[in-house]
């Protein structure tokens, strides 16, 4: 860790979710904290581009969606709703 133990990390983290909970900033108790994807060099924010794995070409956001692969090159295509409806317990973890 370049700018400090991660006992001084913690402190920080701990110190803004209190900051932001003093505020009002989190609509409810909400103690997620986020991290940014920096370079790690220049320590400045980085952007991702989905990018089309055949033509190389950039997608934009609002052409972007959500599939399940049921069979190598078949989708089954899930809209904002059904995606709303499914388990929110079943994870990754």
């Amino acid at each position: 860790m370049r700018d400090g133990s991660a006992g001084n990390l913690e402190r920080r983290i701990k110190t803004k979710l209190d900051q932001g909970a003093r505020k009002g900033l989190f609509g409810r108790e909400d103690q997620t904290v986020r991290f940014h994807i920096l370079d790690e060099h220049s320590r400045t924010r980085v952007k991702q581009h989905m990018i089309n794995s055949d033509s190389g070409d950039e997608v934009a956001n609002e052409e972007i969606q959500k599939g399940f692969e049921v069979e190598p090159g078949t989708f089954v295509i899930l809209d904002e709703k059904e995606l709303e409806s499914l388990d929110q317990s079943i994870s990754r973890d």
